[in-house]
């Protein structure tokens, strides 16, 4: 965590013991030179990690503790409850792990709506950001700069699968990143069968318009947005039919009958 401050101490590898005063009372790094400010800045940080005051000397061997955990062991669960104790933000909405870490989805497909509620999938823009040089162009309009709101959610191409996909009554208007369209994805308005797959519409666009993207790019190989739709469908269907839900309907009806599915 601290490597400027490890290159230069004159015990890189001792005990607890190694790095306190003789009289117990303050912490003794042996510093090689004499601190830069920038170091400084490190050492307090440390500091502040660490406590100002070492921890108190007996005969007993170093060993780890777990303070999270009553017994002293990690666990998954103390970590989760400690970090559950951070106060958040009540002006920031929770994150919508129901919505993303869908059990009735491919955990694959899961993993990457996370990764792109993150933004930190691979688009152009987040490549650049990374040192790498390239022309950031979205590979579905050929005329905007990529990036993960626009390949999955405003570009021409992309509101035109969303709209395939979407109900009549249903318009789709981008929201401003992956995080609020999970956040806002509702069962309101929504009637019939479509219940039964609605949680996985988002799952699935995304996920489809990826891949298409990804065969553009490294396939050239290109589908109308009507294919791309079919996909979807197909894609919900096949989730539906593993994950046994009450959803019967056949390929060909959800192909040319979708939208009597939200009555």
């Amino acid at each position: 965590m601290f490597p400027s401050l490890f290159k230069i101490a004159g015990v890189k590898h001792g005990s607890v013991r190694d790095h306190i005063s003789e009289d117990n009372n303050c912490w003794s790094f042996h510093f090689k030179r004499i601190l830069r400010d920038v170091e400084v800045t490190q050492l307090m940080s440390m500091l502040l990690l660490i406590g100002d005051s070492p921890p108190s000397l007996s005969n007993l061997p170093d060993s780890r503790s777990w303070t999270p955990s009553s017994s002293g062991t990690f666990s998954v669960k103390s970590t989760y409850l400690s970090l559950s104790e951070f106060p958040r933000d009540p002006s920031s909405p929770p994150f919508p792990y129901k919505s993303i870490w869908n059990n009735h989805v491919p955990p694959k497909v899961c993993f990457f709506y996370w990764t792109a509620a993150l933004c930190k999938i691979s688009t152009q823009d987040s490549l650049q950001h990374r040192s790498y040089s390239l022309a950031s162009r979205c590979p579905l309009c050929k005329s905007e700069r990529e990036s993960t709101q626009h390949l999955l959610l405003s570009s021409q191409f992309t509101r035109t699968v969303w709209s395939l996909i979407l109900p009549n009554h249903i318009p789709w208007n981008p929201p401003p990143s992956i995080i609020h369209l999970a956040q806002s994805w509702s069962f309101k308005d929504i009637n019939g069968l479509a219940k039964e797959i609605w949680d996985m519409v988002p799952a699935a666009i995304i996920w489809v318009i990826w891949n298409e993207r990804n065969n553009r790019i490294f396939e050239e190989n290109y589908l109308s947005n009507f294919q791309i739709s079919v996909e979807v469908k197909a894609l919900i269907l096949a989730w539906s039919s593993a994950f046994k839900r009450n959803f019967n309907f056949r390929l060909d009806e959800c192909i040319f009958s979708w939208e009597s599915m939200f009555h």
